[in-house]
């Protein structure tokens, strides 16, 4: 993963202090061209939960 910039740490720390789920999602360029990503265990449980 690439490193954040200082303007997304910031924002992260906001929305972390503002008890704001999120997770970081950096798509290869090949994911992109095949409209296809792998997701760790914890991306896939954190998506299926804000998907329902």
């Amino acid at each position: 993963m690439r490193k954040l910039t200082t303007l997304e740490i910031e924002r992260i720390k906001l929305l972390t202090e503002k008890s704001v789920e999120l997770c970081l999602i950096e798509p290869t360029e090949t994911g992109l061209e095949k409209s296809i990503m792998d997701a760790t265990g914890s991306v896939r449980t954190y998506l299926r939960s804000v998907s329902s």
